[in-house]
């Protein structure tokens, strides 16, 4: 789920611990999970990590979890690491399609990275290796699929740049 950037900027010094949706297109604002609220002069008053926060619409409860248990959760966007050091990867690029399912494998024996996770398209798009997380945002990945949770990658951007190939991911949390 993204946060609009007014959201980022309004709530991040003083509502971190309160999640927030925000949806005002088609059925009016809402705020979910519900935090505490008071009335206060007619309008709600919503009390996030000792911060009162003047609201005029009243906060709605969250849809249940069977409503979106199809709709992955997005852990992480980043670039796919090491595509230069893939030397099949000129041959496989026009291949990759956008939104295109791929694989995360856990390489726990590696000696460079102790959360290394391998990214692959899937094995009915060939299994190609195309490259790893970044180092320093993947230990939470890697901790995921040690536990056996289920989670997967799906491609969001690819262009060359000299002799480069830029791969942009989001990694999926499934229930």
């Amino acid at each position: 789920m993204y946060w609009p950037n007014v959201v980022q900027n309004a709530w991040r010094s003083c509502a971190t611990s309160v999640l927030l949706y925000i949806e005002g297109e088609k059925y009016g604002p809402k705020i979910t999970p519900e935090p505490p609220t008071y009335t206060r002069g007619g309008k709600s008053v919503v009390k996030a990590a000792g911060c009162l926060l003047f609201c005029s619409f009243k906060p709605r409860p969250m849809p249940h979890a069977s409503a979106s248990a199809a709709e992955p959760l997005i852990l992480l966007e980043c670039l796919v690491a090491g595509t230069s050091h893939r030397d099949n990867l000129a041959q496989h690029e026009p291949s990759l399609q956008l939104n295109q399912p791929l694989e995360l494998r856990r390489e726990a024996d590696s000696t460079f990275d102790d959360w290394a996770v391998q990214v692959h398209t899937r094995p009915e798009a060939g299994g190609v290796w195309l490259g790893y997380l970044p180092e320093g945002r993947n230990e939470t990945v890697a901790r995921l699929l040690d536990a056996g949770k289920h989670i997967s990658a799906r491609l969001t951007h690819k262009s060359w740049e000299d002799d480069w190939l830029y791969l942009n991911i989001e990694v999926l949390l499934h229930e």
